[in-house]
């Protein structure tokens, strides 16, 4: 009986490891708020990489629970306490099953917010000013794989990582919330100022990205208003479903790794299939300089060298024989920096305005123990060829959509979704209800939300 205790203890304990681990933004709240938005079971499908990691895990959390505890206890205290092995062994597992028995509650204590309904999402609005054909902008918005400002503190670093980059104007603080914590629901947040609810289902298929098919986002008004949209990014386009959402949202250009590795050498991130940053930057100028249409445009580049665990140095970058991370920042950083230069000779640079941000806080990766040191993490923004806000402000990446709105001359006034300009005169969700407030708020029950979440 106590084996098949420490069995079930051990896949429960392997499968958390998992999900947290290869589905980061997924964790206890992801997984009951998925049953009660939903009822019905996700079909899990493991990829063969991810059942293997499974396995490998739960053989050693088993043979650690079921024997090697136990062995140490007994060994430890079998004189003085006169234990067999047996009841070491079912002391072993009971301990860890109140461990376990803690942390579930403590989880279920920070669960009952997803049971309160919340009216946030009827705040939703979508406001600005339709500009004159000749004042329209373009806008070009670079959003980098985990770049955050802590890679600029010389204190936990020894130096500057991104020192180039650092000397960029800000638009202001900008904050990760909740919904926004991963590549793709950053761009839904960006795009359409709605954060995106975890669903189990997506996640294990892969297909992170709802397509909020019935909601109006930023490349929709624009296309509307006579702009050609283009989307370019270093990993596949398939890639956690973004064909899809990019499609129902008017993008005409939809370019991935797919086009960009046209050798072993473009080649980049290898867990995702990705091409070099490099190539992706370059894929970039060529079209810039090649897709005159005689429309504004809108153009969105998504990089990926700085993605977790390990990320991708490019050979031009090496500074000796090791791959380190802390050179592949850098590397960022110059490459970002030479982007930005070359753009100048393009014919109509002065009206065009480019917007660089990273897409979420960085995760586990080779230096993230000293980017946990910073208490007040903040993701890396910049504006270039326009002026930034007068007053430094709070602001969220449901913020962003409305903000390149007033950027490329729709007003500054503009709202889209949950968000405010932030040159608008009107505060914020972030700047209303602080961080903290605000997660909770959205992680709330609202039908209007679960309707668009599901097309509806």
């Amino acid at each position: 009986m106590i084996h098949f205790f420490n069995f079930v203890l051990s896949v429960l304990l392997s499968a958390y490891a998992i999900l947290y681990y290869d589905f980061y933004v997924t964790n206890p709240v992801d997984l009951i708020s998925f049953f009660v938005y939903t009822n019905e079971v996700p079909p899990i499908t493991y990829s063969y990489f991810i059942l293997i990691k499974f396995l490998i895990i739960f053989a050693i959390l088993f043979s650690c629970i079921d024997y090697w505890y136990p062995l140490v206890f007994f060994k430890v205290f079998k004189e003085k306490f006169h234990f067999a092995l047996q009841k070491c062994r079912a002391c072993t597992s009971i301990g860890l099953y109140l461990f376990f028995l803690v942390f579930v509650v403590n989880q279920a204590i920070n669960l009952k917010s997803i049971f309160e309904k919340t009216d946030i999402y009827e705040n939703m609005k979508t406001e600005f000013t339709v500009p004159p054909k000749n004042a329209r902008k373009n806008v070009i918005l670079i959003i980098v794989e985990s770049l955050e400002n802590t890679y600029g503190n010389e204190k936990l670093f020894g130096r500057n990582l991104i020192p180039q980059l650092s000397k960029m104007p800000a638009l202001g603080d900008y904050r990760q919330i909740i919904g926004t914590g991963n590549t793709a629901s950053a761009m839904t947040g960006i795009l359409c100022g709605v954060p995106t609810a975890a669903r189990l289902k997506n996640l294990l298929l892969s297909n992170v990205f709802p397509s909020f098919k019935n909601l109006v986002c930023l490349s929709d008004i624009l296309k509307q208003n006579g702009y050609k949209n283009y989307f370019y990014t270093s990993d596949t386009v398939s890639f956690a479903n973004k064909d899809v959402f990019l499609k129902a949202h008017s993008f005409d250009e939809i370019k991935g790794a797919e086009t960009l590795i046209k050798t072993d050498d473009d080649k980049g991130f290898s867990l995702f299939n990705g091409a070099a940053d490099s190539k992706l930057l370059e894929f970039a100028r060529e079209r810039l300089s090649s897709g005159k249409t005689g429309k504004p445009f809108f153009m969105v580049l998504l990089t990926l060298n700085m993605h977790e665990p390990k990320g991708f140095l490019e050979k031009s970058c090496k500074k000796g024989d090791k791959d380190d991370f802390t050179d592949i920042v850098r590397c960022t950083d110059d490459q970002l920096t030479d982007f930005v230069k070359k753009l100048e000779v393009m014919s109509d640079y002065k009206n065009t305005v480019i917007v660089i941000v990273g897409d979420h806080k960085a995760r586990p990766n080779s230096v993230f123990s000293d980017l946990k040191k910073e208490k007040n993490r903040t993701l890396f923004n910049t504006v270039l060829n326009a002026s930034a806000p007068e007053k430094r402000r709070i602001f969220s990446p449901l913020d962003l959509g409305p903000t390149l709105l007033s950027l490329a001359g729709f007003g500054n006034q503009a709202k889209l979704g949950l968000g405010v300009s932030i040159y608008a005169d009107n505060a914020n969700f972030l700047e209303l209800l602080e961080p903290e407030n605000l997660d909770k708020e959205l992680m709330k029950h609202s039908k209007k939300y679960n309707a668009l979440l599901s097309g509806k």
